[in-house]
């Protein structure tokens, strides 16, 4: 076996761009390139964090993902995009530290900081699902459906529009079924991400030792998982996959909220 020198294992990184580059244009973000909007398939001019940083903290990542997106989609998602993250804050808030407060600094008031205290009282009283939570969820789940697994939602038959999306507060869950929700998904052959795509490198086989009921005869098997992209610990883990023709993108804010977002294929 070859050693391989530092400088070589810097430039083969799994989290830069090695697919098709017919698709490239479309899913990853290159500067001084023709790239093309994840969201509306129009020129793109600008790069789109994903996760964008209202769901981190400071110091952020260095090497956050990113995609290309036009100003005019970048910037639709802004407000939405605030008030999730202070629905977030002040559900862990009441949930987890009961405290139903809600104070906040001066400089954070602001209108979807108030628009998002008024929901979460609704939200307490009898929980709901929010549309603008939703949308935020929908466009993290394009961008990283685009990051991970090379769809490029306007160059082929992908559009967009989710099958369904859904989201949990953790205190709602038995802590069983919570673990269940953070554990690697199980992948074979219909879900295999495709070599050359990011969402390959993060594939494992693990091997298995089975041992039979009555323990007089022994296994091993080899099962292959898909990890979380741990984005930031405790604030922000994705998984994005490809399954039966349906992708599929699960998402944990603080370990507190898990949302799940399904496309299906245009017919």
């Amino acid at each position: 076996m070859r050693k391989t020198s530092f400088k070589e294992e810097k430039i083969f990184n799994m989290r830069k761009f090695w697919g098709s580059e017919s698709l490239a244009s479309h899913v990853d973000f290159r500067r001084g390139s023709e790239m093309y909007c994840v969201y509306c398939g129009k020129k793109a001019d600008t790069r789109e964090h994903c996760p964008s940083k209202a769901f981190l903290k400071r110091p952020f990542p260095t090497d956050l993902p990113t995609v290309p997106a036009c100003k005019k989609c970048n910037n639709s998602f802004s407000s939405d995009e605030k008030f999730t993250k202070k629905m977030i804050n002040f559900l862990y808030m009441y949930y987890l530290k009961s405290d139903n407060s809600f104070s906040i600094s001066c400089k954070d008031d602001d209108r979807e900081t108030q628009e998002a205290k008024k929901a979460v009282k609704e939200f307490i009283k009898k929980p709901y699902f929010d549309e603008r939570m939703a949308n935020v969820f929908r466009k993290l789940a394009i961008c990283h459906a685009a990051y991970e697994i090379s769809i490029g939602f306007y160059s082929d038959d992908w559009q967009g529009r989710p099958k369904y999306i859904l989201y949990v507060l953790r205190p709602m869950l038995e802590e069983e079924k919570w673990k269940n929700l953070e554990c690697a998904e199980v992948i074979d052959n219909d879900c295999l991400p495709e070599i050359g795509s990011r969402g390959f490198g993060n594939v494992y086989v693990i091997q298995l030792d089975m041992q039979a009921i009555d323990g007089e005869q022994r296994a091993k098997a080899n099962m292959c998982i898909l990890d979380w992209v741990d984005i930031q610990e405790g604030y922000y883990k994705y998984q994005a996959f490809l399954r039966e023709e349906a992708i599929c993108v699960k998402m944990i804010f603080n370990d507190f909220l898990y949302a799940e977002v399904m496309f299906e294929r245009e017919i």
